[in-house]
Formats: structure tokens, C-alpha cells, sequence
């Protein structure tokens, strides 16, 4: 019996695991990297604009308080033009911005940083917010006599306050407060002594004293213009006329000094006279400050010594 073939050579024991060969990276990678490196290249280049937009808002917000609002809104628009991509500072910048327009009585300017204001606070569920610059809106546009657009917005305010706690009735003091001015400006006295009256009643919870003390004298004004006058009168007479003048804006003082004679007028008109004509809505519309009649009374005095106290104008930041 032959025997069985051999193998030339031994086989081994156990077999070797093969050498690896070398496989590039993968085009991912490469990218990757890429993108690594543009975006430590943003941050470098993005690091000197906010460093510069710090210094910006510090330097409107210093040239704000030191009253030198043409400066400090030169910055705010420097801010803006930077374009960070923060909200926050955009939102912050344009408040300032506004404030500083109304301090001049810039109105076309307070209407469009509002509305930049608003359309930042779109989707806020903060209705203080959209409240204090819808009232800002509303009473820039009754300077500029755009009455209906002024009534839009108060209306709006009262509306979306109506069921909100305290200090929404400061909101809604002022929203009644501007729509009565923007009523009475279109000579719509019988609605404007109801809005009027609304700021009254909010008295006791919310409005400042001098608001419910002019209130009180333009609703006088409005009883006599419908044709009420002894209702007028003793409307008059419970008014705080030193009140009524303090904290006055600047661009309302001509409006106040014009309402405040024809209160003069009326009171000391004879009782049993025939009733003198009143005079148009003029003297309760905005007035260019060539207009403004002379003072005879404490509460007239000269608005360059008048404190403005922003509470009188719930708007203000």
C-alpha cells in the first residue's frame, strides 16, 4: 500500500492577519477642516466689530446723559449700521435713538425707530413693551397731525392692556389721554370727553398727577366747545392749574399755554352775557412754538426751567 503524498513544505500552524494598507482620508475631512478654519477666521474678524460696538453704545449712552442727543444718536445709528447680528444692542440702540429724537422733537424720526422697535417685538409676549411704543408712536403722529394714525394706535393700546394687572393702567391712562387729543383735534368733542374721562378714572391706580389734572382742564374745554359751558365751568374750577403745568414737554407747552387762556377766558367770561363764540380745535392741536401766548401764572412758566418728568408720558424708556 503506497504511503500518502507529503507536502513539500509545512503549512503553518495559524494564518497571519494582513498588513494594512494605507487609505487616504476621506474628502469629508478635508472639509471639515475647512470649515474649521473659516470659522476661526470669522471669529477673528467678528472680535474687533463688537469690541467697537461695546465702545459705540457706551459712547451714545454717555453723550445721552450729558444731553447731547445729536451725538449720542450718531452713535446709535453707528451701532445699527454694524450689523452684530444682537438683537438686544439693535433693540437697545433704537429705544435710545428714540428717546433721543422725542427729546428734540424729531416726530417723523420717533414714528420710524417705533417702528423698528415693534418689528423687533413682533413675537414678545411682553405687552408692556408694545405698549410703551405703540403710545410713543400714537403721540408722535398726533404732533404731526396724523390724527387717525394716532387713534389707531392708542385705540390698539387700550385694547390689548384692558385685562392686564397693574401698571398697565399707566399705558392706558396715556393711550386715552393721546386719543382725546387726536378727537378733540377733529373737533370730535362728545368722544373726546369720553376718553378724557377715562383718564380720570384711572386716577386712583395709575395716571400722574399732572395728566389727570390736564385731563380735567381739556375735558373742561372740550364740555364748552359742545356747546356746555356752565358744565365747563365748574369742570374748571376743580382744576389744579399749577398741576396741569408741570412736566410739560416742550413741544405740548404751546398746546397747554393756548388751552390754559381760553380756561382764563371762559372762567371769567360774564355768566350773563350771551355765550362768545369758542374758538376752533387751534388752540388744542399741536402749535408751532412761534404761537405760544404770553403767561400770566405760575403754571406757564418758562419751560426752560421745567423739569420733564417721563412718568407724564408712560412711553418713555
Amino acid at each position: 500500500m503506497s504511503s500518502p503524498i507529503k507536502p513539500s513544505s509545512p503549512l503553518p500552524a495559524k494564518a497571519t492577519a494582513p498588513t494594512a494598507i494605507p487609505v487616504p482620508a476621506p474628502q469629508q475631512s478635508l472639509l471639515a477642516q475647512a470649515s474649521l478654519m473659516s470659522s476661526r477666521v470669522t471669529h477673528v474678524t467678528e472680535r474687533p466689530t463688537l469690541d467697537l460696538a461695546r465702545q459705540t453704545i457706551a459712547k451714545g449712552q454717555k453723550a445721552q446723559e450729558e444731553g447731547r442727543y445729536e451725538d449720542a444718536i450718531a452713535s446709535y445709528c453707528k451701532l445699527i449700521d454694524l450689523k452684530t447680528g444682537n438683537t438686544s444692542w439693535e433693540k437697545s440702540a433704537l429705544r435710545n435713538r428714540m428717546w433721543c429724537h422725542a427729546k428734540l422733537s424729531k416726530w417723523t424720526e420717533v414714528v420710524a425707530d417705533c417702528n423698528g422697535i415693534l418689528r423687533l417685538e413682533a413675537s414678545s409676549p411682553n405687552v408692556d413693551i408694545v405698549a410703551k411704543y405703540r403710545n410713543a408712536r400714537a403721540e408722535a403722529n398726533w404732533y404731526l397731525k396724523k390724527w387717525d394714525l394716532a387713534i389707531l394706535d392708542s385705540t390698539k393700546v387700550t385694547q390689548m392692556m384692558a385685562n392686564e394687572p397693574f401698571p398697565a393702567g399707566n399705558y392706558i391712562a396715556f393711550a386715552y389721554w393721546i386719543r382725546g387729543l387726536a378727537l378733540a383735534s377733529q373737533e370730535h368733542w362728545e368722544h373726546a370727553t369720553l376718553d378724557y374721562t377715562k383718564v380720570l378714572e384711572l386716577s386712583q391706580e395709575a395716571a400722574p398727577a399732572p395728566l389727570v389734572e390736564r385731563a380735567r382742564l381739556f375735558r373742561a374745554l372740550a364740555y364748552a366747545k359742545h356747546h356746555e359751558e356752565e358744565k365747563a365751568r365748574k369742570e374748571l374750577e376743580s382744576v389744579d392749574f399749577e398741576s396741569a403745568g408741570k412736566n410739560v414737554h416742550p413741544a405740548f407747552d404751546p398746546t397747554l399755554r393756548g388751552a390754559l387762556a381760553e380756561a382764563r377766558a371762559l372762567l371769567a367770561r360774564d355768566r350773563t352775557s350771551p355765550s362768545a363764540p369758542t374758538s376752533s380745535a387751534a388752540a388744542l392741536s399741536p402749535t408751532s412754538p412761534s404761537k405760544k401766548r404770553p403767561a400770566d401764572d405760575a403754571s406757564t412758566q418758562d419751560t426752560s426751567r421745567r423739569r420733564t418728568d417721563e412718568s407724564a408720558s408712560s412711553w418713555h424708556p
